[in-house]
């Protein structure tokens, strides 16, 4: 360089980096290099004019001495004498670069080179690349460095070194390595070579931090993404960022973060079974991350893999998870078992109203199990509206225990004045409590009191049930539960025409339920013991003896009429076989109920003939009572929003008696018909 330019002297765009005579002094190797070349020598120059070479002889002077702005003045007197003279606006720029006028340096770089008479281009395409790195440019002025160094032997270095920094900042790391190890390699001295050996780690360091912010960078993006529910766009960011095998190589740590991000994007798409498998792996990861566990277990119980998200749900809570990620763990614990406490807690509400038609209205109702033939006013069918409320309130006790109240108010109404009477108001209070101390096993017991009214407009009470029930049940399987209840009731009829309503009532039940996925299922074995009283009515024949009825007495009939006495014993054992099945189908809901009954009746149905003026009492008829009593019922309900259903549900009961009397046939088919609305909170 001495050659060309004795006492050049070279500057750094941020700090000196002072080449002299081949002496090349360095700051500190963290601060960015990048050189900017002086050319201060007048007899490198062809000399035309003396007067312009003395000008610009002055203005290298003056550059010298640090007066960059009359150096400028002087180069811009010479570009005015000699335009096309190259050197001239490569000094000018010099000028304007070491005063931080980076773009009119460019713009009088530009001339050097293109001028009639161009300056070296070496130095120009040097010069060149510092004016862009100084404006940010970095791409360009890596261009300019490159050029500078195929074409410039005694500036390869330099501008090997700059072409280096400007790749660095622009983010190229790789052409960054490229040239930094070049130049270390081109370094003449043990200090240089270190310099350089530094410049490289320095380049390596950047690059693997750069990859560390684009990760974040990219982590933050798929977290947006799952923010705004742009779910392919989340699922994409986490599988690349998974499968970069850019160092530095992933911790475990940052992999257990992009696992479980990974997880929950796949989760909300409903692939449940790449979620578990990205949840599983984030899991192994960190031995205290309790929840990736916790959403495995959600998306394997989303899944319908029911025992396996059980065992996760436990396996979470014995790891690190917030109070609320546990509360909502042991809920779905809950949920996983039969036991009540899968309800959750909280208060409840709920309201419904309808109408239908029942075929065959004193037949079958569970509340008045039993009419005679004689009990039929008018038309055996009619509509009627029902309505209903419940109120309730769930505590969930401690961890294992569950206690409940509800108020039940239903409401059946026969608005013809011939069915008016059939007319039921129930009212039920009762408490219920559950304990679950093994998690899979269940105690239950429940205590109410049902309080009942009959008729429309004679309206009045009718019966007052007592009820106690303990259970017990065991969740064998995820899917099965069997259960073992006892149900004990205490009848006491409130209107004393009903007083053969008194008595008791014992159920043992032994279920066993069964859920997979959408279907839920029960079979159940009853066995019933009924002890209430015998009804004793006294009925009127009417008719011809081709074609005669019974009738009740009526006050007005005349005492000595010949009558005939119908003793009926309404206490009964029987046992039943049950079952219920229901789908659910996005918003719709079908369900399925049946049953089959034996009802063996103790004692003698009999009626006798009485004519009271001739002391007459005999008997006329007599049988023994053996039912079966076959139910079911179809309803399909649609799901209206989040609280409102409406259901349309069938029921048929078909009783198939022994008991075929003059006075009553115990024999009868019913069908009612009901459309309700329906609405829970």
């Amino acid at each position: 360089m001495s050659e060309w330019f004795p006492g050049a002297t070279l500057f750094s765009a941020s700090r000196p980096a002072i080449v002299q005579d081949r002496a090349v002094v360095f700051g500190a190797p963290s601060t960015t290099l990048v050189v900017s070349l002086v050319v201060l020598l007048a007899s490198a120059l062809p000399r035309a004019h003396a007067e312009a070479s003395d000008a610009l002889d002055d203005a290298r002077a003056l550059m010298a001495a640090g007066d960059f702005d009359q150096a400028a003045e002087k180069a811009r007197e010479v570009i005015a004498v000699t335009p096309d003279r190259g050197v001239a606006h490569l000094v000018l720029g010099l000028a304007y670069f070491r005063v931080g006028r980076y773009p009119e340096a460019l713009v009088a770089f530009s001339a050097a080179r293109t001028s009639a008479m161009p300056a070296s281009p070496g130095p120009v395409a040097f010069n060149e690349g510092s004016a862009l790195f100084a404006l940010g440019r970095y791409g360009e002025a890596q261009k300019s460095f490159e050029q500078a160094a195929r074409i410039a032997p005694n500036l390869v270095f330099l501008a090997t070194v700059n072409a280096a920094e400007a790749a660095l900042a622009a983010g190229d790391f790789a052409v960054a390595k490229q040239h930094a190890t070049a130049a270390k390699a081109l370094a003449t001295t043990p200090d240089l070579q270190e310099v350089m050996g530094d410049l490289v780690e320095r380049v390596d360091r950047e690059a693997v931090q750069a990859r560390i912010r684009t990760r974040e960078a990219r982590r933050e993006q798929a977290r947006a993404a799952l923010a705004e529910d742009r779910l392919a766009a989340a699922v994409a960011i986490y599988e690349d960022l998974l499968l970069d095998p850019s160092p530095p190589a992933l911790t475990d740590t940052e992999r257990n973060v992009l696992e479980h991000g990974f997880g929950l994007a796949l989760l909300r798409q409903n692939r449940f079974d790449a979620a578990i498998q990205h949840f599983a792996q984030a899991a192994a990861l960190d031995a205290r991350d309790g929840d990736s566990l916790y959403m495995q277990g959600i998306a394997c119980f989303r899944a319908g893999a029911w025992t396996k998200a059980r065992t996760l749900f436990r396996r979470a809570l014995r790891r690190e998870v917030d109070e609320e990620t546990a509360d909502t763990a042991r809920g779905f614990l809950d949920r996983l078992s039969f036991g009540a406490r899968r309800g959750g807690a909280g208060a409840s509400f709920g309201l419904s109203g309808g109408a239908g038609y029942d075929s065959n209205v004193i037949q079958g109702a569970d509340s008045r199990p039993e009419t005679i033939t004689a009990d039929q006013v008018g038309s055996a069918g009619a509509f009627f509206a029902t309505g209903s409320a419940h109120v309730g309130y769930q505590w969930l006790v401690r961890k294992t225990g569950f206690m409940a109240g509800d108020y039940d108010v239903d409401q059946l109404a026969y608005p013809d004045s011939d069915h008016q009477d059939y007319s039921l108001q129930d009212h039920n209070l009762r408490l219920r409590g559950e304990w679950s101390p093994l998690s899979l096993a269940h105690f239950g017991l429940m205590g109410g009191e049902e309080l009942q009214f009959s008729g429309l407009s004679g309206f009045r009470a009718f019966q007052n049930i007592l009820n106690a029930e303990p259970s017990i049940a065991f969740d064998e399987l995820p899917y099965t539960s069997t259960i073992l209840r006892l149900r004990l009731q205490e009848k006491v009829a409130l209107d004393h025409n009903y007083d053969y309503y008194t008595g008791s009532r014992v159920d043992v039940r032994l279920g066993q339920r069964m859920r997979l996925g959408a279907l839920r299922g029960e079979l159940a074995f009853r066995h019933r013991r009924e002890r209430i009283g015998t009804r004793t009515a006294t009925l009127l024949q009417v008719g011809t003896s081709q074609s005669f009825k019974f009738r009740k007495r009526k006050p007005t009939d005349p005492v000595d009429a010949a009558s005939y006495v119908y003793v009926a014993p309404y206490s009964y054992d029987s046992n039943a076989v049950l079952a219920a099945l229901e789908v659910g189908l996005g918003r719709w809901r079908l369900s399925a109920d049946a049953a089959a009954e034996i009802l063996n009746f103790r004692g003698d149905s009999m009626v006798y003939f009485v004519v009271p003026t001739m002391s007459i009492d005999r008997l006329y008829e007599s049988q023994n009572r053996r039912d079966l009593h076959l139910s079911g019922s179809l309803a399909l309900a649609a799901r209206l929003d989040t609280h409102m259903d409406l259901v349309l549900r069938y029921d048929v009961t078909d009783n198939r008696s022994t008991l075929v009397l003059d006075v009553d046939d115990r024999n009868y088919l019913k069908h009612v018909v009901t459309f309700t609305v329906e609405a829970d909170w």
